[in-house]
């Protein structure tokens, strides 16, 4: 029993390593977004991963020469996305919800190692194009938040309301840099003209 649960723990640190600071277009339409969207700056305080916690167990097998080994679960059949903490720093254009200062809740649905997915890096500062995130509880019954790299810490109840996840488009997920400036002020200007 030990042995299987030092082996899950150890799969979950080889195969869910933090991804790289690439920035792509988030593909997948299978989280519902409503609108308006809102312009935010901020610095990524924090990462966890959405799980469903019903399929997040390992079984164990028996080898004919008695060995036992662990089967652990595919990341498709657990794995929903990633949650990021991000500290509000300017708000180019928000809504009642957003305050500067304030940490809010971003989801990026999918999973975490592949290239076409947006990808934000603990304690670096971005441009942010934001919607809110379905609120359908329903939708997210069985579902916690968790760090992997640690599967035996505290799980707490995932809670879609005042989550926010990235609008689909190329410029939306823009890391603060010198060679960004551009991009940036004109990404603000039309956020401010809407």
């Amino acid at each position: 029993m030990i042995a299987n649960r030092l082996l899950l723990c150890i799969l979950f640190l080889v195969v869910l390593q933090p991804t790289s600071t690439v920035v792509g277009v988030q593909k997948s339409g299978a989280q519902t977004v409503k609108g308006p969207f809102v312009v935010v700056i901020g610095v990524v305080s924090g990462t966890s991963a959405l799980v469903r916690v019903d399929k997040l167990t390992a079984n164990a097998r028996t080898l004919p020469n008695g060995d036992r080994i662990a089967e652990l679960p595919k990341p498709s059949e657990y794995y929903l996305g990633t949650i990021y903490q991000v500290r509000v720093n300017e708000i180019i254009k928000g809504n009642k919800r957003i305050r500067s200062g304030q940490t809010i809740t971003i989801l990026i649905p999918g999973p975490a190692n592949v290239s076409d997915r947006v990808a934000l890096s603990s304690g670096r500062k971005y441009l942010l194009k934001l919607l809110l995130l379905d609120e359908n509880i329903e939708k997210y019954k069985g579902t916690a938040v968790m760090d992997l790299a640690h599967p035996s810490s505290v799980k707490r109840q995932f809670d879609p309301r005042d989550v926010f996840t990235v609008a689909g488009e190329l410029d939306n997920t823009v890391p603060i840099t010198e060679g960004n400036k551009e991009l940036i002020e004109r990404i603000k200007r039309e956020a401010r003209n809407r």
